[in-house]
């Protein structure tokens, strides 16, 4: 049975309902669940939401991490479509510039639901010390072998049980993880006790504040229910964060990840069509269709439009009494 907990923000337990019954829109398992606001600190959550039991059903082999298909796949790759993505991209890049992560000085970087190791891997490529952090031991083994990452840096837990020295880690990242915790209140006190002073955590999520949430309601794709158990938006994100002693230094779109797409693929998925999330064997017309939102959305985030949203956190440097 659907469990009631109390706010992970701020434990409180009056909430006005937002959504009452929305279903699962990408696998389309069996079950409706509320999204429901916090009115003591304003957080956005599924609750009540399936017991720690009822929710492995959700999280089945075929389910990808980020709920999202490759965002180039609808027409391919070929040199002519990349070339185009390219162009459409520049007032992205004009806007934002590099990625933040390219201007840090590289260290010891550690992963947090590290997934299938795609983040780490481009890290790695980069000068960093790759670390895993993973809750199911046959996913840290399978990335950890692919990326080649010994066992002494693989580390099968729960964030916020994590048995790792403070203050050893330059950058935590956590791709999409976020939404799915239980209690991220804990895990943001854990990262903050692993990260160096001057550290950084950097967080990828849907952002539930963007213009998309509030245009597709209840069917918009990044609620992606009920695997995400919070909803965060940046102000709500920013808040937890502080009260774990981090400090917001960046925001920005998070590049290559579109959710307003993804519902003409579930509508293919739905007519009964065979195959992966974009490929070719869907209609010509509904990957144009796709292709075309996803280039209109990319011009879109160079003006602040932010389905997903990429945050960097900065545990501020130790005092003087402290480093003493």
């Amino acid at each position: 049975m659907p469990e009631a907990v109390p706010c992970p923000g701020c434990s409180g337990g009056r909430f006005e309902t937002i959504f009452e019954d929305c279903s699962d829109l990408w696998l389309r398992i069996p079950g409706e669940y509320p999204v429901v606001r916090c009115l003591e600190c304003g957080l956005v959550q599924t609750n009540p939401r399936p017991n720690p039991e009822e929710l492995e059903a959700f999280y089945p082999e075929e389910y990808a991490p980020a709920g999202c298909p490759m965002p180039d796949r609808p027409m391919g790759r070929t040199p002519l479509v990349r070339a185009f993505r390219w162009v459409v991209a520049l007032p992205y890049r004009l806007r934002w510039g590099r990625e933040f992560v390219s201007r840090l000085v590289p260290g010891r970087v550690l992963d947090v639901g590290a997934g299938n190791g795609s983040r780490l891997a481009r890290l790695e490529g980069r000068g960093w010390e790759p670390w895993i952090l993973e809750p199911r031991a046959e996913t840290a083994r399978e990335t950890a072998g692919r990326l080649g990452i010994p066992e002494e840096r693989v580390v099968v837990a729960y964030a916020e049980d994590a048995d790792l020295p403070a203050g050893h880690f330059d950058l935590v990242v956590m791709d999409h993880t976020v939404e799915h915790l239980s209690d991220p209140r804990a895990v943001f006190d854990s990262i903050s006790r692993l990260l160096k002073g001057g550290g950084r955590l950097l967080i990828t999520c849907p952002n539930y504040g963007s213009l998309e949430s509030r245009l597709f309601g209840r069917w918009w794709m990044g609620l992606d229910m009920p695997r995400h158990l919070t909803h965060f938006g940046a102000g709500t994100l920013e808040r937890m964060a502080a009260e774990s002693g981090l400090e917001m230094e960046d925001i920005r779109p998070q590049y290559g990840t579109l959710v307003m797409f993804s519902v003409v693929f579930r509508h293919a998925f739905a007519k009964g069509l065979d195959g992966s999330p974009g490929a070719k064997t869907l209609p010509l017309p509904e990957r144009l269709v796709a292709f075309a939102l996803e280039q209109l959305a990319t011009v879109a985030q160079a003006f602040g439009y932010m389905p997903m949203m990429e945050v960097v956190f900065r545990k501020p440097p130790a005092s003087v009494r402290e480093e003493a």
